[in-house]
């Protein structure tokens, strides 16, 4: 008897402008998810608990001058992702998390890696372990609590994350405002 605990759509390519890079992108960041979320419905909607996470980007609401493509193909997966809230069953919770940066371009320039930390919420490159810890956390704590759904709210200083319980919303933990866009969409 097979379950599914969960998926996480992390696969990333962050290519230059053009029209094969954005068909490759796009394959990677919507294509890809797009048939893994339809081919395992069933076992989604079978599942006693099933969490479901798109990891986007940062760029997919706000845009990017210089990456466009990338951008585009992030927002299709942001939006996705909504979509599939709305078709898998109760049983299902599907969200996204959309860092800014993690990783710099390789074989970028070192004045474009100072520009690009420089605008960054983060004044390095992180790397994923931020992204691993999150989800870790988030994922466990709420199975330790019982939780039936977790929420990620954002207010004008702050951010709160809170778990249902019972069917009652619960405060967990208030991040930073600064720090809402690197955890949720």
């Amino acid at each position: 008897d097979t379950k599914l605990r969960g998926i996480i759509h992390n696969a990333s390519q962050w290519l230059d402008d053009s029209a094969a890079n954005m068909n490759t992108m796009y394959q990677l960041h919507v294509l890809a998810p797009y048939l893994i979320n339809f081919g395992l419905a069933e076992l989604v909607n079978q599942a006693p608990r099933c969490d479901v996470i798109h990891i986007c980007d940062d760029t997919a609401s706000r845009g990017s001058s210089n990456h466009v493509a990338y951008a585009a193909t992030k927002s299709a997966l942001l939006n996705m992702m909504l979509s599939f809230a709305k078709l898998y069953g109760t049983n299902a919770r599907v969200n996204a998390i959309s860092p800014g940066l993690l990783y710099l371009k390789e074989g970028e320039s070192e004045e474009y890696a100072r520009t690009t930390i420089a605008k960054a919420r983060l004044a390095f490159e992180p790397g994923s372990e931020p992204i691993i810890k999150a989800v870790d956390y988030l994922l466990h704590t709420a199975l330790r609590e019982r939780a039936s759904d977790i929420h990620l709210e954002a207010f004008e200083t702050h951010s709160v994350v809170r778990y249902r319980v019972d069917g009652t919303l619960r405060d967990i933990v208030s991040p930073r405002r600064a720090l809402h866009n690197a955890l949720v969409s």
